[in-house]
């Protein structure tokens, strides 16, 4: 548990960006506590969560936020759309760390129109200088741009680059999308998935099951150019969750097996596995699949340090993550980082608790001590952040505590895995 630093009770990180193990920006403009007041917060840590500073991206109350795109600690940016009027949309952005924010390009992108109503849906940058944003349909095609000075400049996709929209009532949805380098995607009320390999400049789409605008895509996620996951829901709601092998040309229907919770989900960067969480009537707490979505393995129930789950999650790479909360108080909570251990190392059902290591971190000798009794074998194994076996021995019989030598290896972080038959238990230590 971190304290995100939002001054609003009950308010919770719709978006959360990280751009190191350090970095993490996180805006929201949501509060949970049923009121529908719009709040306009950001917050940031350069830490690794340590310590959070927070404060409002905008006074004008009309803007909330879409999504973020985060470049480093002192560049992101926020897309809102006007919850009052519908007339503009607009991108905030920050070039000092969140002291100031100003909006851009108000004349070129989502600009107000007569007869026209823009809808920002997300902005994503693939790189310091290079981003696109998509709004829903004006002018009878996605309002999509792209820029390459920072976004000083942006230029918007050509009709003939886009697949038309299927019916008058077709658009895009807020921040149900993923990328992965140049690949990026969204999702539609519609139940299709738009597709571009070139940050956003040319664009396919694919209809998942039915088109319905009464079944829109709730979330997509994409482990590399080929392999993905989406879910669409009904009002009711009822949900069907589809997954692709062909880069999103075709899509066949999955029944997960297990709690696959309904908030947010995505594949973690670098890895085949899935995370979910759920802050919500249909189940709170995360779980995990190591099998495109197949099946699913609960991590927890009802979060940490709350009842209320989790709202939003992102990661980094397998062992860097964070998920958001409700501020039920300003000076504890909101924000939670990923201390599960290495997500990619396959031990989805490893006991995180019952081995100590000491001292941690070491430069040399680590001692590894447990209460519990094993009547196999045991084997001993370090794994590296990547899930590679570095070293690993047997033993008879276990003894406490047992003499683990670290001063071999690179400065870094390191996970203990210890199996003796079906039981596992997995420990993370620095060398330093």
């Amino acid at each position: 548990m971190q304290n995100v630093g939002y001054s609003v009770a009950a308010a919770y990180p719709a978006d959360i960006d990280i751009v190191d193990a350090n970095v993490v920006w996180t805006a929201t403009s949501q509060i949970g506590d049923g009121s529908g007041v719009a709040v306009q917060l950001w917050s940031r840590t350069i830490d690794g969560g340590l310590n959070w500073t927070s404060g409002s991206f905008t006074a004008d109350t009309a803007y909330k936020v879409s999504n973020i795109s985060a470049i480093d600690s002192n560049t992101c940016y926020i897309v809102t759309y006007n919850n009052v009027s519908s007339e503009d949309g607009l991108l905030f952005r920050t070039t000092d760390g969140g002291t100031t924010w100003d909006t851009i390009a108000t004349s070129q992108i989502y600009a107000a129109a007569v007869g026209t109503f823009p809808f920002p849906n997300i902005v994503h940058f693939f790189d310091a200088a290079n981003g696109m944003t998509m709004g829903d349909p004006r002018n009878g095609y996605y309002e999509i741009y792209t820029t390459t000075d920072s976004g000083a400049t942006w230029t918007r996709v050509p009709s003939a680059n886009i697949p038309a929209p299927l019916n008058a009532s077709e658009y895009g949805l807020v921040n149900v999308y993923g990328a992965n380098g140049d690949f990026i995607y969204f999702g539609t009320n519609n139940g299709r998935i738009f597709r571009s390999y070139d940050r956003g400049l040319n664009w396919v789409a694919t209809t998942m099951g039915t088109a319905s605008t009464a079944n829109g895509v709730t979330g997509v996620t994409f482990r590399d150019s080929l392999n993905g996951f989406a879910q669409r829901a009904t009002a009711t709601p009822v949900y069907t969750n589809y997954r692709t092998t062909n880069g999103g040309a075709t899509w066949t229907v999955v029944s997960p097996v297990g709690t696959m919770f309904r908030s947010d989900f995505m594949y973690v960067p670098g890895t085949s596995v899935m995370i979910s969480v759920g802050a919500n009537g249909n189940g709170r707490g995360s779980s995990q699949s190591i099998n495109d979505g197949s099946n699913w393995v609960t991590l927890d129930t009802n979060g940490l340090g709350t009842t209320d789950g989790y709202v939003s999650v992102d990661f980094l790479d397998s062992i860097t993550g964070w998920a958001g909360g409700f501020a039920f108080d300003p000076l504890t909570d909101g924000i939670y980082r990923w201390a599960g251990g290495t997500v990619g190392i396959g031990e989805t059902t490893a006991d995180q608790t019952s081995l100590n290591a000491y001292p941690n971190p070491s430069r040399d000798i680590v001692f590894l001590e447990t209460s519990k009794t094993f009547k196999f074998n045991v084997t001993m194994s370090i794994v590296d952040v990547l899930g590679n076996v570095i070293s690993e021995q047997t033993f008879a019989r276990w003894s406490n505590p047992t003499t683990l030598n670290v001063s071999n290896l690179a400065q870094g972080v390191y996970f203990v895995r210890i199996r003796s038959g079906n039981e596992v238990m997995v420990k993370r230590i620095v060398r330093n």
